[in-house]
């Protein structure tokens, strides 16, 4: 599920119309200022006249800035008195921006939505969103029915949802459980795989902030960590062409190109999801470095070919 879906669930969920209303005014203004300096005249006639703002302040317009802030990170800035623009890190926030500018085509031009045909295959669990947001907002836990794949049963949890996180199609809750002390910084819970879920009236306070961006900067998907290294494919000539339009992960980098091949550089972990991502280009992609990854490729290679 891409993020474009995470925040057309939110607008959608039940909350009450004027929370749905601040959600839109969010996604507004952080995609009119993300394009151009914008004087807070513009941003007040845009307003009243796309999202029925019949008065909006400059207070309100700071408070706004600040909770922006505090959401998606970056800051929304006066330049040279000519007007507010919304400074951000690119490399963060790609997908956020192509999300935003789509979201607004709908919202400004009724009836965009059937001009553009999206994904139907999803993943279960966004239902969940909405709960899990709202209990992150609130630092509520929240108490969830979940049913892993190797499981026989479902069983109960009380978690501290920290931050939800997209990998490979699916959404992931990052969360501490209540219970009991862990070593690691969170577990992993796949929104597939909560069968119930409600928020508590038990506050939480998480004593270790941690920088997620930072966390996951190297690691590919969410699970299976190992020590990231570099790695190297060649792919067809083709093939690389798609690969260098939607690159497989943030640390890709062009080494070589020819006529015939094109080879890439990574530095992530080579785990069991990078593993099935380079497997899924079947025979128009050799994996040159490191030895173990060729060495992994080539079994799950010659298992596959036994089925048949």
């Amino acid at each position: 599920m891409s993020l474009i879906n995470i925040i057309v669930v939110y607008c959608k969920s039940k909350l009450d119309d004027t929370m749905r209303k601040k959600f839109k005014r969010y996604l507004f203004l952080l995609s009119w200022l993300k394009s151009k300096i914008h004087k807070f005249s513009e941003i007040e006639t845009k307003l009243a006249l796309y999202n029925d703002e019949e008065s909006y302040s400059q207070r309100q317009f700071q408070r706004d800035i600040k909770e922006l802030e505090d959401i998606f990170g970056g800051a929304i800035k006066s330049v040279r008195n000519e007007g507010y623009k919304y400074f951000h890190d690119e490399d963060n926030s790609i997908q956020l921006f192509e999300s935003l500018d789509y979201i607004n085509s709908i919202f400004l031009h009724p009836g965009g939505g059937d001009m553009i045909l999206m994904e139907k295959r999803k993943a279960s669990g966004s239902e969940h969103i909405a709960t899990i947001l709202k209990a992150i907002d609130s630092k509520h836990t929240i108490s969830i029915s979940y049913k892993p794949f190797n499981a026989d049963e479902a069983f109960d949890l009380e978690l501290k949802p920290l931050i939800l996180k997209q990998a490979i199609g699916r959404i992931y809750l990052l969360a501490l459980p209540t219970h009991k002390e862990i070593e690691q910084p969170f577990r992993t819970y796949g929104l597939d795989r909560i069968q119930a879920i409600s928020i508590t009236t038990n506050k939480y306070k998480h004593a270790q902030k941690l920088d997620f961006e930072a966390y996951f900067e190297h690691i590919y998907g969410v699970s299976d960590y190992v020590e990231p290294e570099e790695i190297q494919i060649e792919v067809k000539e083709q093939q690389g062409h798609y690969i260098q339009t939607y690159p497989l992960h943030r640390s890709q980098k062009l080494v070589e190109a020819t006529e015939e091949k094109m080879i890439f550089s990574f530095y992530t972990t080579p785990n069991t999801e990078f593993t099935k991502e380079l497997l899924s280009y079947g025979m128009s992609l050799k994996v040159l470095k490191p030895l173990h990854l060729k060495n992994s490729i080539k079994k799950e290679l010659k298992e596959a070919l036994a089925n048949y």
